[in-house]
């Protein structure tokens, strides 16, 4: 990938990826959870607060008086958990274990938990509002306090806190590690987390590496770039760091100030309507340091084309020595470093005449929430006693490898200075001095982007203290910080005249070109001062797009396919930002725009620091289309396992019918196969991890032989026909329209493009990819293909082009794309087209999104197209074996990453 394309990653993707083991950090929940604090989403949470205290002091008193063996005055329960782990994950394992231990303790409680993985608040709060019944969630620290528990939706624990520990002599707060528990207070001072997961911020380095050079981990910022020379000098990178990971970055500003002012400075700056605090000088001082470590040479000049993980990467091959970063770095690590490489850990160190302590950790908590609603509070809480058991502690420590809550648990060797300076911390603080829990509008679109701009150089430090100043003062204008929690509604820019372009991925001829040209018509005689001239460039529209932007040309906003999107203009930095703006009533009911979208939509492709680019309006589902009047005809039914899937497609095939169709030369068609089969055994992130990994051992894995050998079994049972290695694209589906073959793998385009040749009355059904025995992923994960909307960042008219945007979103609107191009779309509460109506259902069921071949299209496109589509083809159409597969993956993955 050429490096002037990657130096600003925005994909959400990073963002799961790089806090599996530090948390998830789910971008679309940071985003969220500071929506009531800056958009004025939450309701007044106080009074409700003073009821959920009284509740919880009497049930507490129940708990306390009950025996801790058999569950005393508790009752029969079942409780719903929603968790932020996916199924597969060590944590996710460790809870499973102690739920079934539980069960046996209390055989009248039994727990049912839902695996949402990062995007959980979300999901949670879709949930709650149609009144669905969850009890007890978990989730980053941070975003929770901002979102769940600032909107009132939490059940205050401090009575609950006074009870004993269920394994020693002393109330079961006191079993905590210090400060956690009062890091994130409700809005009535309360405490509504239960945090579980402890990890720390520091310098994380190679021990080895340190005694080579003869130095030790520094106290003093001049101690830390006197060891810093001696590296370089040696030949080493002094310091790994991503030029992608704003939230890594931020870290050197955040420990920068906290260390000359103490903690709270930041988040004062923050808070400051006037954007006045940002003179002051310990800012200049932070990002003039931060720059001389650049100039220095202490960070390599490298490091601006780096995508993450390649910045770490370096640490862990002993090229470098130290990276500024959570404690979940050894883990992501442990594939590639050496045996015997010994990790330490030092905190930031002091700045001399400094107010703040190198004692002061900055902290990336993950807590449980008992939701206010529950109807079995004392139950939920008696499994938060139970697993807050050192024992049950020590499991989380050992198996999953991470930092717990838990005073006198050892933490794993390799993340040792982790606990040490937990144990030993005088002030905790949350990301960024608290900011992304109180002001993540604020963090994501101010802070993380200037900062960035001023980490890769492209800010001077004088220029970004001014640009903080001014932007601080904008974002706050008519929206003062005292008010924000209070305020009903996002304050709107007026909208002035403006002639706007828009380059549209469409043909001009295609329905979806005409629906949005009627749009346009309808828009200027809505806004006569806004005019949209409309080039329409076909699907090669993005190509076009980039050569335009490097000459010059002004184009306001694009469309294109989401995945190719998000790794192209967005990757490459050309989007505008959309958060304030999703704030903005929608037109045509109450409540922001951004809750008119269906869930997860928004949130599939969004930066790793929570940031919206796109704007999605349709919605494609992956799926076996296929013939109901055939199915009919022959007395099957759609499957749901892969068993019942091979019985389905043995049926059609002696009925004399072709089970499958498919064509020989499109790839992207058959690699669904291996994303699905994959995703079904070991749930949503496999396939993507086996992507990143840069060894490529991961491609030993069982269930990518098993998938290869399934796939080949569908052509050698016939279920496939011999004669499909001939076809060229349309000739595989046009089998499926002409009622010779039963279904195909593919998009919800296909009854669309199939429309001018199927009979008159033909039916069309879509049932999503089987389950596979023993697998961990559910057949109502769903791969999908949007289509959206970008504002270019250049544009000189955002808040007019947004304008548009909302109006293209009302519901007359989105069902008139659905009635005239035939297509699914992105708003809720919108009927699709009688032919893809099944498409419809499994995107309303869908319990995990995800973009094409586990969101690697978006996110490595070249591996994509030069490793996993051509191996997959060569296996699919039987040019190699399901062994030999395997082995030329591994190989070429391992010579992929070797040569980037």
């Amino acid at each position: 990938m050429n490096k002037k394309y990657i130096w600003m990653v925005l994909l959400a993707l990073l963002l799961a990826l790089v806090l599996v083991a530090c948390g998830g950090g789910d971008s679309a929940t940071e985003e969220e959870s500071g929506e009531a604090a800056e958009s004025g989403e939450a309701a007044d949470t106080g009074e409700a607060a003073e009821e959920t205290t009284e509740e919880t002091t009497e049930v507490a008193e129940e708990v306390s008086e009950a025996p801790a063996d058999s569950g005393g005055a508790l009752g029969a329960a079942d409780l719903v958990y929603w968790s932020m782990w996916n199924e597969t994950e060590p944590q996710a394992q460790v809870i499973q274990g102690w739920i079934e231990e539980f069960e046996q303790a209390y055989p009248d409680i039994n727990i049912e938990a839902v695996w949402n993985g990062r995007q959980n608040q979300t999901l949670v709060k879709t949930a709650l509002e149609s009144g669905t019944q969850i009890d007890l969630v978990d989730q980053d620290a941070d975003p929770l306090a901002g979102g769940l528990v600032l909107e009132g939706q939490g059940l205050a624990l401090d009575s609950f806190l006074d009870t004993p520990a269920l394994d020693e002599d002393a109330a079961i707060k006191d079993v905590f590690t210090p400060g956690v528990l009062e890091l994130f207070p409700g809005p009535d001072g309360g405490t509504y987390l239960w945090p579980y997961v402890y990890n720390t911020v520091q310098f994380w380095y190679n021990k080895g590496l340190f005694d080579e050079v003869g130095v030790e981990p520094p106290a003093t910022w001049d101690e830390f770039l006197a060891v810093n020379d001696a590296l370089l000098a040696a030949g080493y990178a002094p310091l790994a760091t991503e030029s992608d990971i704003a939230f890594y970055q931020i870290d050197f500003l955040t420990y920068y100030v906290e260390r000359v002012k103490g903690p709270g400075f930041l988040r004062a700056a923050v808070e400051d309507p006037t954007g006045e605090m940002w003179n002051d000088p310990v800012f200049l001082e932070a990002a003039q340091a931060t720059r001389d470590l650049w100039d220095r040479g202490h960070i390599p000049e490298e490091t601006v084309g780096y995508l993450w993980p390649a910045g770490q990467q370096t640490l862990g091959f002993g090229e470098a020595g130290a990276e500024l970063v959570g404690s979940w770095l050894p883990i992501e690590l442990s594939d590639i470093v050496e045996d015997g490489f010994e990790w330490g850990a030092f905190n930031f160190p002091a700045v001399e005449g400094g107010a703040g302590s190198n004692n002061d950790l900055q902290v990336a908590l993950l807590a449980f929430m008992i939701l206010k609603d529950s109807e079995h509070p004392a139950e939920a809480f008696e499994f938060l006693r139970f697993m807050m058991t050192k024992e049950n502690m020590q499991q989380m420590a050992d198996e999953a490898l991470v930092g717990v809550t838990r005073l006198d648990v050892a933490w794993a060797d390799a993340i040792a200075d982790g606990a040490e300076a937990a144990a030993n911390a005088e002030n905790v603080m949350g990301l960024s001095d608290g900011t992304v829990a109180l002001y993540p509008e604020f963090v994501n679109n101010i802070l993380y982007v200037n900062w960035r701009d001023l980490f890769l150089g492209e800010l001077t430090p004088e220029e970004y203290v001014a640009k903080m100043a001014a932007d601080a003062a904008n974002h706050w204008e008519g929206k003062p910080v005292e008010e924000a929690a209070a305020a009903e509604e996002v304050a709107e820019e007026p909208l002035g005249a403006a002639e706007l372009v828009y380059w549209s991925m469409w043909n001009e001829t295609e329905p979806q070109a005409q629906v949005i040209q009627g749009w346009i018509d309808e828009f200027e005689q809505t806004y006569p001062d806004i005019s949209i001239e409309a080039v329409w460039n076909g699907r090669q529209n993005q190509t076009l797009v980039r050569t335009a932007l490097e000459s010059g040309t002004k184009i306001d906003f694009v469309d294109q396919d989401s995945d190719p999107l998000a790794g192209g203009l967005m990757l490459e930095g050309q989007a505008y930002p959309l958060d304030d703006y999703l704030g903005y009533a929608a037109l045509d009911e109450e409540g922001p725009v951004k809750d008119v979208f269906t869930p997860g939509v928004l949130d599939l492709f969004a930066a790793q620091d929570g940031t919206i680019y796109q704007w999605p309006y349709v919605y494609n589902t992956v799926q076996f289309w296929y013939n109901k009047g055939l199915f009919e005809e022959v007395g099957v039914e759609p499957p749901a396992t892969w068993d019942e899937f091979l019985a389905v497609n043995d049926a059609l095939l002696e009925a004399g019918y072709a089970p499958l169709a498919a064509e020989s030369d499109i790839a992207f068609y058959q690699i669904d196969f291996l994303t699905y089969y994959v995703e079904r055994v070991k749930g949503p992130g496999f396939l993507r991890a086996a992507v990143e990994d840069p060894t490529g051992e991961m491609w030993n894995d069982p269930v990518f032989l098993e998938a290869a050998q399934a796939t080949r079994e569908l052509w050698d049972r016939g279920h496939i026909p011999e004669e499909t290695v001939g076809y060229l694209w349309p000739a595989g589906q046009q089998t499926l329209g002409f009622g010779e073959a039963g279904a195909e793998l593919v998009g919800s385009w296909l009854p669309i493009e199939l429309s001018d040749i199927v009979e008159e009355g033909f039916e069309w059904g879509a049932f999503n990819f089987p389950a596979v025995e023993g697998g961990v992923g559910s057949n109502n994960d769903l791969q999908v293909a949007l289509l959206a909307f970008m504002i270019l960042k250049d544009t000189e008219h955002p808040r007019e082009s947004f304008e548009f945007l909302r109006f293209l979103a009302t519901k007359e609107h989105m069902q008139q794309m659905a009635d005239e191009a035939l297509v699914g779309v992105t708003r809720k509460d919108v009927t699709w087209a009688d032919a893809i109506a099944d498409g419809a259902e499994a995107a309303a069921n869908a319990e995990n999104v995800m973009g094409l071949s586990d969101g690697t299209v978006a996110l490595y496109p070249e591996f994509v197209n030069n490793v996993l589509y051509v191996n997959w083809r060569d296996l699919f159409l039987g040019e190699l074996t399901p062994e030999e597969y395997v082995a030329k993956m591994a190989a070429d993955a391992a010579e992929h990453w070797a040569g980037q």
